[in-house]
């Protein structure tokens, strides 16, 4: 990696990786060896990089409590995770659960015991088609609700099930890389850790609604105004895949109008009169339109740009 020289008044400066500092534990009045030899210049430290090793005891619970548990390590970008569990039946969901973390995968186990660890460390630039295969997914999900929407016919609840499967695992793996590598500052690793978080919560919406409108077993149809609140919503999304491709702000207006008809004015009425199907779809368009404002705020947008100069290094 290149660093930029600063010339000072009596020397020369050239800032280290901030990710070599943290791995190493070191502070701004610590020592670092610099050896001069033919090669240039070598900086070594005493102190040692080490795994980041974690003990974890799961209690009997629901999926959800052990799925949560195990995914927070995985956001904090530790590197081994020895866990004992109560319930017997706990190793099954353990390992449905590690299979959808990329780079994790149980190394050992045995009674109420397994040791998991990370065995493919994420790079910054793998970030970018993750996230690219992401947002595809997402329009792609919308893509095909609104089609059986339109068709009130709803049987790829296999096909939805996988596609927010893939997009946890994508949003999971983005955001350990961007902890992990910290290349970017605390603030905009927030904005970015915002920005996927959000993205799952949008996804969310489309596999809920399915959810709901296949459970729905009468044969009422969904007018039209209704399917075209859906449609817009889908445009909103669009618009924000524009910006987030483009790294500017200039669709945030057009955004800005959009949502606001969508959820105070359009939903609203039309919710006034509808059947089951249609409250689903137009409570659902309201609420996707909403998270997709969020995504799309300045700031988010920003950062977008700062991680994609990150890639280009």
């Amino acid at each position: 990696m290149k660093r930029k020289i600063t010339r000072q008044k009596t020397a020369y400066t050239v800032t280290l990786p901030i990710k070599w500092i943290r791995d190493h534990s070191l502070e701004g009045s610590d020592e670092v060896e610099i050896l001069e030899d033919e090669e240039g210049l070598k900086i070594t430290t005493d102190n040692i990089s080490e795994s980041k090793k974690v003990s974890l005891h799961l209690k009997k619970g629901i999926d959800h409590y052990y799925r949560i548990n195990i995914e927070n390590h995985y956001l904090r970008g530790d590197d081994i995770l020895e866990i004992t569990f109560e319930d017997k039946d706990a190793m099954n969901i353990i390992q449905e659960i590690v299979s959808n973390l990329n780079g994790f995968e149980i190394v050992k186990q045995k009674d109420n015991y397994c040791k998991i660890a990370e065995t493919a460390h994420p790079t910054i630039k793998e970030v970018k088609t993750i996230m690219d295969r992401l947002l595809n997914i997402i329009k792609y999900t919308h893509t095909v609700v609104l089609e059986d929407i339109i068709k009130n016919k709803f049987d790829n609840q296999k096909l939805l099930d996988q596609l927010i499967s893939d997009t946890r695992r994508f949003s999971l793996f983005c955001r350990r890389a961007i902890h992990k590598q910290a290349l970017i500052s605390r603030i905009e690793e927030v904005f970015a850790d915002l920005l996927l978080e959000r993205l799952v919560i949008t996804n969310y919406d489309n596999y809920f609604l399915y959810q709901k409108l296949n459970k729905i077993k009468s044969d009422e149809k969904i007018n039209k105004e209704v399917i075209s609140l859906y449609e817009k919503s889908g445009k909103l999304y669009e618009l924000f895949y524009k910006m987030y491709h483009k790294s500017n702000t200039k669709e945030f207006t057009e955004i800005n109008h959009l949502w606001n008809k969508i959820y105070f004015d359009e939903g609203p009425k039309l919710s006034n009169k509808c059947n089951e199907k249609e409250f689903a779809v137009i409570y659902h368009s309201m609420a996707y339109s909403y998270i997709v404002f969020l995504m799309a705020q300045p700031n988010t947008i920003k950062t977008v740009d700062e991680i994609r100069k990150k890639y280009q290094k």
